[in-house]
């Protein structure tokens, strides 16, 4: 069987990503056995995809580095709100031009073309009376 260069090449890459492994193993002190009964310690939760209706996290064990992934599929969202007492709604309301605005007085007939004649001088502080 002939050996080529790139079948060495895959073969080294290979022992490198494992020597990578192992030096990671070797420098986070993980143990060489599993935590027994399931009892890990998780740290550093991560949320590895968030799609609609599906969330993905994963957790590692920082005694072991044995690593969970948890999948959470979204049937329904529920919304709470801890501050509904302190919320005043009547200050999200929308407010129009004339809200704050003083009501202009009208003549009670309209003109030929249809529109109303405004009586300004009250505003204006020119009572005429």
């Amino acid at each position: 069987m002939t050996t080529t260069k790139n079948t060495l090449r895959k073969e080294l890459r290979k022992i490198q990503e494992k020597m990578e492994l192992l030096s990671d193993f070797e420098n986070h002190g993980y143990k060489h056995k599993t935590c027994e009964n399931n009892e890990h310690e998780w740290a550093n939760p991560e949320v590895i995809s968030h799609e609609a209706g599906c969330i993905k996290t994963s957790d590692t064990c920082r005694l072991c580095g044995v690593t969970t992934i948890r999948i959470y599929n979204l049937d329904k969202v529920v919304y709470e709100d801890d501050y509904e007492e302190f919320r005043d709604e009547s200050l999200d309301q929308e407010t129009t031009e004339t809200d704050d605005k003083p009501t202009l007085p009208l003549e009670k007939t309209s003109q030929s073309d249809g529109t109303y004649k405004v009586d300004v001088a009250s505003i204006l502080g020119r009572d005429e009376e």
